[in-house]
């Protein structure tokens, strides 16, 4: 059944035009700029961290070296968090608002994304149904939530070109270009600028399976003809020339690891610095992600329930595709972050991850989670609107069904993209406005400072 299904697809992406997917990347680029790009000047004010972002930009644009920032408590290190982003708003608020230039590199990032997930997507599947998968990142209401609830500007930017590195990384692997090797380690180190833990846990989530996902194309060009092998001598023949191919890309995939853990040291350096001299002692930070859902409802809610949306609907069709097919190292990390996602509900991701599970915040692996179902949401719609699954459809119950179906799935994903923004209008996240006019007054009279 497997090889039957891998056959299936692989003869699917020979059949079909590279640029087929790429009008549908264009849709994608253009639902981003209409629906998020036309939300976000009136949702980032709403969100939990992108006052804490913009502050950050502030402090580089007040003094690009000067690390000290005493505004904010006692004093604050800005080296306590990766620059990249930051670095972006400081040098764009010179020539525009502080909350414009907040904005302008958030969708900047939205686009950047949209763009890695059609790359990432195409290492998987066929061009059109890359290009669905970009439309549906679109529309991801996990996306929805990090831009518009939560206002985390570093985990889409970091994200957004670690994605886009990654083809660098299979086909170094796969084929061994020192072209490929130099720009997978340059977008890692531009990743890690961004955000060191999108690298870190990127590199066992999607590396590692794009890595294994190179190993089958390696394994793929010398197959088991029937007949092939049919004594033990043959067999240890076969078996060592198998080893003698597989050699080189598992010594490239180390070398790169190397490299790219060295590219994460150098490049924040500074932060590595700080965090092993600051004497402050790491404690369990209280955080929502790692409640048990079944009691805790609402939180289940905000960091389960809502990230995943309509995307969770098609977990049956991954595993199904993650047990039949060639996408079993993407299917096999998706699950992973599915898993680790629940939180508190079940025991095994405090027994997978020990004495991280108290500091981490788990929200981030449903997050990658949501990223890694793409594909597997672009193949269902390449399928029922172009594809076998569409024509069965139609025979069998007609083609306003198939009509139904596609366009029901399709207003499914606008209304989950829709709620986590407008959330903030039911459950606020900020704060009433406070004038700090009339305290600035008071300080600055009769020596009350």
């Amino acid at each position: 059944m497997a090889k039957l299904s891998d056959t299936a697809m692989k003869q699917t992406i020979a059949a079909q035009d590279p640029r087929s997917g790429v009008g549908l990347l264009v849709i994608a680029l253009a639902g981003t700029v209409l629906f998020h790009g036309g939300l976000l000047p009136f949702t980032h004010g709403n969100t939990y961290d992108a006052f804490i972002h913009m502050f950050f930009g502030d402090s580089y644009a007040r003094s690009w070296f000067d690390h000290w920032d005493e505004r904010w408590y006692t004093g604050f290190l800005t080296i306590s968090y990766p620059p990249g982003t930051h670095m972006a708003i400081g040098t764009l608020s010179k020539v525009m608002p502080l909350r414009a230039a907040y904005v302008l590199v958030q969708l900047a990032a939205l686009l950047l994304l949209t763009i890695g997930v059609y790359r990432f997507a195409l290492l998987w599947v066929p061009p059109r149904a890359a290009g669905y998968a970009a439309i549906f990142l679109t529309l991801s209401s996990a996306i929805s939530e990090t831009v518009h609830f939560f206002g985390q500007l570093p985990t889409t930017f970091s994200l957004a070109i670690f994605l886009n590195g990654l083809p660098y990384n299979y086909r170094w692997i796969a084929a061994g270009r020192w072209t490929d090797f130099g720009a997978a380690v340059v977008f890692g180190a531009a990743t890690t600028a961004s955000h060191h833990v999108t690298t870190i846990f990127g590199a066992v989530l999607f590396i590692l399976p794009i890595g294994l996902h190179a190993l089958t194309a390696t394994a793929e060009l010398h197959p088991i003809e029937p007949g092939q092998v049919t004594s033990r001598k043959q067999r240890r023949v076969w078996l060592r020339s198998a080893l003698m191919r597989f050699q080189p890309p598992i010594w490239r995939g180390l070398l790169l690891a190397v490299c790219l853990l060295a590219a994460i040291v150098f490049t924040i350096l500074p932060h590595w610095i700080w965090s092993i001299s600051d004497p402050i002692t790491q404690v369990p930070i209280p955080h929502g992600s790692r409640a048990n859902f079944l009691e805790r409802t609402d939180l289940g809610f905000i960091f389960f329930v809502l990230p995943w949306g309509m995307a969770i609907i098609f977990l049956p069709y991954a595993a199904i595709k993650t047990a039949t097919t060639r996408l079993w190292p993407l299917g096999g990390s998706l699950f992973f972050c599915f898993l680790l996602g629940t939180g508190g509900t079940t025991p095994i991701p405090r027994a997978i991850l020990g004495g991280a599970f108290d500091i981490l915040t788990l929200d981030r692996f449903t997050f990658w989670g949501t990223i890694l179902i793409l594909p597997f949401i672009g193949l269902v719609f390449d399928g029922l609107i172009n594809g076998r699954s569409g024509k069965l459809i139609t025979q069998a119950f007609g083609r306003t069904s198939r009509g139904v179906i596609t366009s029901g799935l399709f207003i499914g994903f606008v209304v989950s993209a829709v709620v986590p923004a407008a959330l903030p209008l039911v459950r606020p996240t900020q704060p009433d406005f406070i004038d700090p006019a009339p305290i600035v007054e008071f300080m600055q009279s009769d020596n009350h400072d």
